[in-house]
């Protein structure tokens, strides 16, 4: 090992994996937890203050005046519904034979892609910073995954995955080589024992360079 390469700093994951149905799930870790807490406690407050006034002018005015204290309560489970979501919005979702990915930030796009159809993984510099870039076999694409925008009638066919941003992009692509090598491990994601394959492989290596 040679003197003038800096130590890797302590691993501190900012990714959580939980099981779900037909594979395992990989989300940024709600870190500091507190924080999210207090951001929710808020918006849950402001929205019940918002539906207690409106049933109040409902009660008390009715007609336009009802309409317009609906507004508030429109605005703030909007809020809170988003800032619930996105999360999950940014998860990745390992199947045995599929992944499905975010790509980009503003909108994110959930696609999906099979295990054949993968090239490569890569870890590249995004506007924001590393974000993970999946190359596809020659004439593959990767498709919509299901719900996603149904009312704005996209096509089936989505963004190829080349700008995959996730909390930790490194950890997510040694997973995802790691898989795309070993399809037996794949086999077993939606198995029980799925999470812990993935938490082996999503810590790095001692003396091992970043990906």
């Amino acid at each position: 090992m040679s003197r003038d390469r800096r130590p890797r700093p302590p691993h501190r994951p900012s990714m959580t994996w939980t099981a779900v149905p037909g594979g395992v799930r990989g989300r940024e870790r709600l870190s500091p937890l507190l924080d999210f807490v207090a951001v929710l406690a808020i918006l849950l407050v402001l929205l019940g203050g918002s539906v207690w006034f409106f049933v109040w002018m409902a009660r008390t005015e009715g007609g336009v005046t009802a309409v317009l204290a609906a507004l508030p309560v429109l605005g703030f489970g909007s809020g809170l519904v988003m800032y619930v979501r996105a999360p999950s919005r940014q998860s990745v979702v390992l199947r045995p034979l599929e992944v499905e990915l975010p790509v980009g930030t503003e909108p994110v796009v959930r696609v999906v892609v099979r295990w054949d159809d993968v090239a490569g993984v890569r870890v590249v510099e995004g506007e924001r910073g590393p974000v993970v870039r999946v190359d596809l076999r020659d004439g593959a694409r990767a498709r919509h995954a299901l719900g996603e925008d149904l009312m704005q009638g996209r096509p089936e066919n989505g963004p190829d995955p080349d700008t995959v941003a996730v909390a930790d992009a490194e950890a997510l692509a040694r997973v995802l080589r790691h898989l795309l090598d070993h399809p037996e491990d794949r086999a077993r994601l939606a198995e029980p024992g799925g999470v812990g394959i993935v938490l082996a492989f999503a810590r790095p290596v001692y003396g091992e360079p970043p990906v």
